[in-house]
């Protein structure tokens, strides 16, 4: 976290939200991976601002927020889409 390199904080904090998500702490989960969502942004990795809207779209799914989840997974399927193959 300490790390001058945008890209490893971002990808630290999806990895950190994966891992309170896998805990079942859904709340801290989204903290960090918004955060990272937000570092992505800032950085134009469409890609991996993509996987962030979706593992936030899976949390909210876990967390029976369904309206949430589809949010947040329409986003990430939207950037998908418009990503080159």
């Amino acid at each position: 976290m300490q790390t001058a390199d945008r890209e490893l904080h971002g990808k630290a904090l999806n990895s950190l939200g994966n891992c309170f998500h896998n805990l079942v702490r859904n709340d801290s989960a989204i903290v960090y991976l918004i955060q990272s969502a937000r570092v992505k942004e800032q950085l134009g990795n469409h890609k991996d601002l993509a996987s962030a809207y979706a593992n936030i779209g899976n949390v909210f799914s876990d967390a029976k927020a369904p309206e949430k989840a589809i949010e947040y997974l329409e986003k990430a399927l939207a950037i998908r889409l418009s990503l080159p193959e």
